[in-house]
């Protein structure tokens, strides 16, 4: 296989597109699970009441 610059750039390119958009789905995944648990630790409290 012959790697020329322009493969190369583009490669690195998407591979860094790539990463970024998986980091940014386990943020917002993070974020969302971090939210559930508030909201049922706010209703088992209620429940206790």
């Amino acid at each position: 296989m012959v790697i020329n610059k322009n493969n190369y750039i583009k490669f690195f390119i998407d591979t860094l597109i790539y990463t970024t958009e998986k980091q940014s789905l386990n943020i917002t995944s993070i974020l969302n699970n971090k939210l559930h648990r508030k909201n049922n630790t706010l209703n088992v409290i209620k429940d206790n009441k």
